[in-house]
């Protein structure tokens, strides 16, 4: 399998049929909504036919949004420390003194 994104009129197909599937979902809801005698069964039947729209929405839109990130290959506490600068006035940072310069002499 190659790494490279779906055409889009693939992906495109894809999000409809999930979202039109989830409204399909949502007619059944509200039909056994209305047909459905127990009080309890009604009153889930009309939660989910009110959550469907937003969820199916949600999803649909999720399109070229989505990446897979890699493993990351570096750890950032594997790093070496960042050299510090407490060497003494005229030295260096590993504290070794510099090579005296014509001005020193």
């Amino acid at each position: 399998m190659s790494d490279a994104p779906e055409p889009l009129a693939v992906e495109q197909a894809r999000r409809m049929r999930s979202y039109l599937i989830q409204m399909g979902i949502r007619v059944v809801c509200i039909a056994l909504a209305a047909a459905v005698p127990s009080w309890p069964l009604r009153w889930v039947c009309i939660a989910a036919a009110v959550v469907l729209p937003y969820t199916a929405v949600l999803i649909a839109n999720a399109g070229r949004d989505r990446r897979t990130t890699g493993p990351v290959m570096l750890d950032p506490r594997a790093l070496p420390a960042a050299p510090h600068d407490d060497a003494a006035p005229g030295g260096t940072a590993d504290g070794s003194t510099p090579p005296p310069t014509t001005e020193d002499r």
